[in-house]
Formats: structure tokens, C-alpha cells, sequence
């Protein structure tokens, strides 16, 4: 109990005051106490500038393609933290068709949105015709948040949908489907607010997934700014939800962390130049991969 209440303090606390200290608790703490209880996700695409369309979890997926968009403040407000899509069916980030994303029985799908009021599909698995496969949306103007889970022959099941009331702000929105229980939930900035049964059914994720433009033979297109897109393979519960709010965030700065910047001035510092028995920059810059050890195998951190 007390890791949760600690990753709840750490996701609150906001203030500059304690921008420091708390980038230090979130660093070195929260990987080590609040990711320990949440499953690593399937994909984990932080849609910024340090990353771009990257995956960025253990499965080393194909990055996405982004079309029409550019990056844009995040949720914290720093520079390409998000990417912005303009409200055009030509405005899109494609993530190709790849067997860890067909979670096919549970999944929980999760996005910090920030929504200029437009009708329009946030992400989907597109079918490429005119079914549908899940889908989340904002279906009815201005703030209607909607999400339907669809089984693998495109069955329709009862969608799931909240009034956000306000746009033009940031939302950490997502939803979670239990395969053995058929208990599915509508989570908004980390709280339940719908939930409701539907049939035990394998899913339709064996479709590409597209963040923004639209879907075909829909009209509607998504204007505003996404940030952090987090896919599960596993019902993650309320607690779960709540510590994976600012996952993007903590694998920002722990990729920062790892990484130091040195400004080599002289000119003569040339890939393959050599100072007597120093070796030459080529053989002594290499990028490193870090990993956490809390399992036998090691967990990847960058």
C-alpha cells in the first residue's frame, strides 16, 4: 500500500517550488516502486520530440508514421511534448499492423489528449473499410469522450462514453477490457468513471493502429494535441491506471539521466582522429543500453 500512496504523491505534487525534488524522487523512486506493479505495456509511444513516433517499451515495435502533424507542447507545457494534428483527414500517425499489439483478449489503452472540440477519431485499429475495429473517439462535439470495443468477426458491443465538459485543456483518458470477467471501464485523468459487462470475446486488434485522421467512411477527424500513447495487454486495475499517468514522463528523464552531453570544441576531435595511444571517437562513442534488475532477465530501461 504505501508504494502506491508514494507514486500518488509523486504524480500530484506539481509546485515549481519542488521541481527538483521531485525530479530526483521520480527518477531514482517511482521506476523502482511504481513500476513494479503495473505490467509493462505491449507499446509505449511518447509522441515527442526526444522520441518522436517510437516505441519505447520492451517490444521493439516499428515506429509509427506520422503524416500531417507536428510537434507541439505536452502536457507539461515544455516544447514537443505532443504532437498537434490539425483537424484535416490527411493529419494521422500510422503504427503498422504488429503481433504485440494484437492483444486479442485483454487490453488497456491509454492517451493524454488535449481536445480543440472537434469530432474525430483519437486512436483506432483501422480496418481500412468501412467496419469498425476499437475505436476512441471524441464522438459527439464538443467533449464527448466514447469508446466501443468491437469482437474479432466486428461484433458491436456497448460503447462506453463521458462528458469531458471542457476543451483546450489536457485529459489523461483511457480504457481497460477484463477478457475473463467482461468487465470493461472508462478511465478519465486516472479515475473511473463508466464501467459495464459485455460478452467474453476475442477482440478486434489485429489491425494497424491510427492515431488522429479519420477513419474510412467517416468523416469526423480529431483536432488537438495527443501525447503518450500506453497499449496493455492486461485489464490494469484503478491503482495500475493511476501509476502509468506519467510513464512517458519518467522514461524522458531517466533516458536523459543515462545519457551525458560533452561539447568537444577542438576541431581536431574527428571521428577517426587519434591523439598518440588514444583510440579514435569512433571506437569510444557507443550508444549503451540500460536495464533495471528486478528480474532475473533485467527489464530495459533505453
Amino acid at each position: 500500500m504505501w508504494k502506491h500512496n508514494l507514486c500518488r504523491i509523486l504524480s500530484s505534487i506539481t509546485h515549481d517550488s519542488w521541481r527538483s525534488i521531485i525530479k530526483i524522487l521520480t527518477v531514482v523512486l517511482n521506476p523502482v516502486f511504481c513500476e513494479d506493479d503495473v505490467p509493462e505495456p505491449v507499446g509505449l509511444f511518447p509522441l515527442n520530440s526526444l522520441h518522436t513516433t517510437k516505441d519505447i517499451s520492451n517490444s521493439y515495435l516499428t515506429a509509427g508514421i506520422a503524416v500531417g502533424v507536428s510537434l507541439a507542447p505536452g502536457p507539461d507545457d515544455k516544447p514537443g511534448g505532443s504532437y498537434y494534428f490539425p483537424g484535416s483527414p490527411g493529419s494521422y500517425i500510422d503504427i503498422p499492423k504488429q503481433p504485440k499489439l494484437d492483444t486479442r483478449y485483454s487490453i488497456s489503452i491509454f492517451a493524454w489528449i488535449y481536445n480543440q472540440g472537434t469530432a474525430g477519431p483519437i486512436i483506432i485499429y483501422a480496418t481500412g473499410t468501412s467496419q469498425y475495429a476499437l475505436h476512441m473517439f471524441i464522438n459527439i462535439e464538443p467533449a464527448n469522450f466514447f469508446f466501443r470495443l468491437t469482437g474479432r468477426a466486428f461484433t458491436s458491443n456497448t460503447a462506453l462514453t463521458y462528458n469531458l465538459v471542457t476543451v483546450n485543456n489536457w485529459r489523461y483518458v483511457g480504457y481497460t477490457y477484463d477478457y475473463n470477467t467482461g468487465l470493461q471501464r472508462l478511465y478519465v485523468d486516472g479515475v473511473k468513471v463508466r464501467e459495464g459487462i459485455v460478452p467474453k470475446q476475442e477482440i478486434a486488434t489485429n489491425h494497424k493502429v491510427r492515431i488522429g485522421g479519420n477513419k474510412q467512411g467517416d468523416g469526423r477527424v480529431f483536432k488537438g494535441r495527443i501525447s503518450c500513447v500506453q497499449i496493455y495487454d492486461k485489464a490494469l486495475t484503478q491503482a495500475q491506471v493511476l501509476a502509468v499517468k506519467n510513464r512517458c514522463q519518467y522514461k524522458n528523464e531517466l533516458y536523459s539521466a543515462c545519457l551525458q552531453h560533452i561539447s568537444l570544441n577542438d576541431p581536431t576531435r574527428a571521428v577517426e582522429y587519434k591523439v598518440r595511444s588514444q583510440p579514435a571517437d569512433r571506437q569510444t562513442l557507443v550508444r549503451r543500453r540500460w536495464y533495471r534488475l528486478k528480474s532475473e532477465a533485467g527489464t530495459r530501461i533505453i
